[in-house]
């Protein structure tokens, strides 16, 4: 999977976060969508 359009200017931990939400719009199907943005979610909690 490429790189989304903007990914060079992440360059803070909230930027990270909500730029790796939109990366899970691009997987395949709702399923696994849903399974990293719990992932991701989780992640940010704990930091």
């Amino acid at each position: 999977m490429a790189p989304l359009p903007g990914a060079e200017l992440v360059q803070r931990p909230l930027q990270l976060y909500r730029y790796l939400l939109r990366c899970c719009q691009q997987l395949p199907t709702k399923g696994i969508q849903e399974h990293y943005r719990h992932a991701i979610r989780q992640y940010k909690k704990q930091n």
